[in-house]
């Protein structure tokens, strides 16, 4: 009987190691290089700059059917509006340079809720063969309908549900969660529109390892320094966490002051590093 023990004891003392083992092995082939670590921060924003120019070219477009006024802002695009299916659509085509100087092609949907609210209503954005930059969107971006806060400012939660950019290298970037975006300086006002975005995302990146990112000061998003060629988020911070590696690098994005130009800065591990795009 001690015998029997004894065996069934190193047993399972022996799967245990090995489990373990494997366990480490596997961790140990996602960790990344420093490089390789900035290169992954960069599709993040790249992935998160996309979605935010996606919710803001429908939103832009709303606006043009209500005034009745195309701007040169989706010019290059065909919009239909089906006031019966509630359904906007806005087809780039075989590919056009559109919106915030970036090439797209092919179909941005929206739908809308059956509320009497029509275009201001919830939507729903989704994409067909649509690519921005050669890089392909796919997914879906549910956003409710705007709404007034405390502060005086309208205000609305849009979700991202599986949207995913798929790199020219065929790596892909997956972003779900959501986000309140506040509109804090209106188009009305002259100067261009200012969001500011916070909340919470989980993803997988493009190394195929699942993290979260907390907005830990809030996002701005200058949309006119994105038609002029910067980046879109031009201050505030986020960090990026990944659970289960043993190296638990910290990971911090920062957008800068406030002022327009195409770099951030990106801080693994304690040091700094810049990146410049577009």
């Amino acid at each position: 009987m001690k015998t029997n023990l004894k065996l069934i004891t190193t047993l399972l003392l022996t799967i245990a190691v090995s489990f373990a083992c494997n366990r480490d092995d596997e961790e140990a082939t996602m960790e990344l290089t420093t490089e390789q670590e900035v290169e992954v921060v960069e599709n993040n924003t790249t992935t998160e700059s996309f979605a935010d120019e996606d919710v803001d070219i429908t939103s832009t477009v709303e606006a043009e059917i209500n005034s009745q006024q195309r701007s040169a802002s989706a010019v290059c695009a065909e919009v239909t509006w089906n006031a019966e299916a509630k359904i906007l659509t806005i087809d780039f085509g075989d590919g056009c340079v559109g919106p915030y100087g970036r090439e797209r092609s092919g179909i941005i949907y929206v739908a809308y809720s059956n509320e009497p609210d029509g275009l201001r209503s919830d939507k729903e954005i989704t994409f067909e063969n649509y690519f921005v930059n050669n890089r392909q969107i796919t997914g879906a971006i549910s956003v409710r309908k705007l709404n007034m806060n405390n502060e005086g400012n309208y205000e609305s939660v849009y979700t991202l549900i599986d949207y995913t950019v798929t790199f020219p290298n065929e790596q892909s970037f997956t972003l779900n969660g959501g986000r309140t975006r506040e509109i804090i300086q209106g188009i009305d006002d002259g100067k261009g529109l200012m969001i500011e975005i916070t909340g919470s995302l989980t993803g997988e990146d493009t190394r195929g390892r699942t993290f979260s990112s907390e907005v830990t000061d809030p996002i701005i998003a200058d949309f006119a320094c994105a038609a002029n060629g910067g980046f879109v988020r031009t201050q505030g911070r986020k960090e990026i966490i990944y659970t289960g590696l043993r190296n638990n690098r910290e990971r911090i994005v920062e957008y800068g002051d406030g002022t327009c130009d195409n770099t951030i800065r990106v801080t693994i591990n304690g040091n700094t590093y810049t990146i410049t795009g577009s």
